[in-house]
């Protein structure tokens, strides 16, 4: 399916990290799920920062509007977070 009109999909990169950090903590709520980010700031950001290669952004009007990666690898393909 392509980006709505006017939005980019791309790689995420390094400077994407912040963005990426916040969409795994809200996943991790939404499945009602402990912060580790609360727990252990550093080693949470340093989790993300290695899928961060598997990871899609989409930005529209100059903001990132949509974030996704590729988290864990099953027998009939990727798990999508």
């Amino acid at each position: 399916m392509p980006a709505p009109a006017g939005a980019t999909l791309r790689p995420a990169c390094e400077l994407d990290l912040g963005p990426l950090v916040i969409a795994a903590r809200e996943s991790l709520r939404e499945e009602g799920r402990p912060d580790p980010f609360a727990g252990d700031a550093r080693g949470f950001r340093r989790w993300v920062r290695g899928r961060v290669e598997r990871a899609r952004v989409v930005e529209h009007a100059g903001r990132i509007v949509f974030v996704g990666y590729a988290d864990v690898q099953r027998p009939e393909g990727w798990l999508i977070q």
